[in-house]
């Protein structure tokens, strides 16, 4: 194997995951669940049956909720496989649509603290394995290893 290959394989891995999380006006994609905010710094708002109110650690997001973060504020939330921060000055919406929960941010920016993804970890895996087979990672008889 040479090491064209091996970059040929990871970046081909990256870019399959990288198209399947760009291809919605979504976020993060996962199954309808209930979430929950889990962090908040500054001012966070969260919108639900109780109107506009401010967001807290362990507050309940659900299809139709929004999120909006101040100018000087910062939230974490999870809802189902999605685990996003929400930077300041954004505002999140979690629409269920085709039977699975988009959360769309309509301004500002999100960061992705955790989504796992089948493909994406299948594609990181074979592109590990072909950088390790390319480098001679695990063992062998080099002087190095003696």
């Amino acid at each position: 194997m040479n090491m064209k290959f091996a970059f040929a394989v990871l970046y081909l891995g990256l870019g399959v995951g990288m198209a399947h999380a760009q291809s919605s006006d979504c976020a993060c994609r996962t199954a309808p669940a209930p979430g929950s905010v889990l962090s908040t710094t500054g001012t966070v708002m969260v919108s639900g049956k109780s109107g506009l109110v401010p967001a807290k650690a362990g507050s309940p997001i659900s299809a139709g909720s929004q999120l909006i973060v101040g100018q000087a504020g910062q939230t974490t939330f999870s809802m189902g496989g999605c685990h996003l921060q929400l930077k300041a000055n954004s505002t999140a919406t979690f629409v269920e649509t085709g039977g699975q929960m988009c959360v769309r941010v309509s301004q500002g920016s999100a960061t992705t603290v955790s989504q796992i993804s089948p493909l994406a970890i299948g594609a990181g895996v074979a592109g590990i394995g072909a950088i390790a087979a390319v480098a001679g990672i695990g063992g062998g008889d080099h002087k190095a290893s003696k």
